[in-house]
C-alpha cells in the first residue's frame, strides 16, 4: 500500500482517469494479483511443510487450508478498501504516510499479528468483534490452522462483508468529494 498517494502526489493518476476501467476495480485487481501470488506461496509452504515433516495433509487439513485462503483474499480486498480510503485524504492533505503506519499497526494489533486475540481480555475482544481487524488476520491464520468452526467462518465472511460495503462507500464518496479538489498536477 502506499501506491494511490504516491500517484496523487506525483500527478501520475491522472492515468487511471482515462482507462474504460474504473481506477477502483483496476486497482483491486492489482492488489488482489499480488495476493493471489502470497496465497500461492503459503499453498507450496503448506504442502513443503506437510511432506518435510511427514504429518500427512488430510481432507480436512486441506479444506481447512483452502477455507483459510479464501478468507485471506477475501479480507486482502476489505484491507485494500480500507487503505485506499486512508489513501485518498492524499487528496487534500500533504502527508498521509504517517496515517498509514498507524493502520498498519492498529491492523496487524488489533487483528492478532502481534499478539494472539485469546491473549486480550473477553471485553476487549468482545469490542474487537464490531470492528474489521480480527477478521483480516486472526480468523484467516486460526482457519487454515483448523480452530475455527464453519459458523464462525461464515460469521466472519459476513462481518467482512459488510465492512467491505462500508468501506467501498467511504471510498467512493471520498473520490467524489476528492475529484473537485484533483488538479493531476503533481506537487
Amino acid at each position: 500500500i502506499g501506491f494511490l498517494s504516491r500517484e496523487i502526489y506525483d500527478g501520475t493518476f491522472n492515468r487511471y482517469l482515462i482507462y474504460p476501467l474504473s481506477w477502483i476495480q483496476y486497482k483491486t485487481c492489482t492488489y488482489l494479483t499480488y495476493s493471489l501470488f502470497y496465497a500461492s506461496q503459503l499453498i507450496i509452504l503448506y504442502f513443503i511443510y506437510v511432506f518435510t515433516f511427514g504429518s500427512g495433509a488430510d481432507f480436512s487439513s486441506v479444506i481447512n487450508l483452502l477455507c483459510g485462503v479464501g478468507l485471506f483474499l477475501f479480507s486482502a480486498v476489505v484491507y485494500l478498501l480500507m487503505a485506499m480510503g486512508i489513501e485518498l485524504l492524499s487528496l487534500w492533505a500533504d502527508n498521509i504516510w504517517s496515517l498509514m503506519v498507524m493502520f498498519r499497526f492498529f491492523t496487524n494489533f488489533f487483528g492478532g499479528g502481534s499478539i494472539p486475540l485469546a491473549f486480550f481480555p473477553d471485553w476487549a475482544r468482545e469490542l474487537l468483534s464490531f470492528t474489521p481487524f480480527p477478521y483480516l488476520v486472526s480468523l484467516p491464520v486460526r482457519t487454515i490452522m483448523g480452530e475455527t468452526s464453519w459458523t464462525e467462518i461464515s460469521h466472519g465472511m459476513m462481518a467482512l462483508s459488510v465492512w467491505g460495503l462500508i468501506f467501498l462507500v467511504i471510498v467512493q464518496l471520498l473520490w467524489k468529494r476528492g475529484q473537485r479538489s484533483y488538479s493531476g498536477v503533481g506537487i
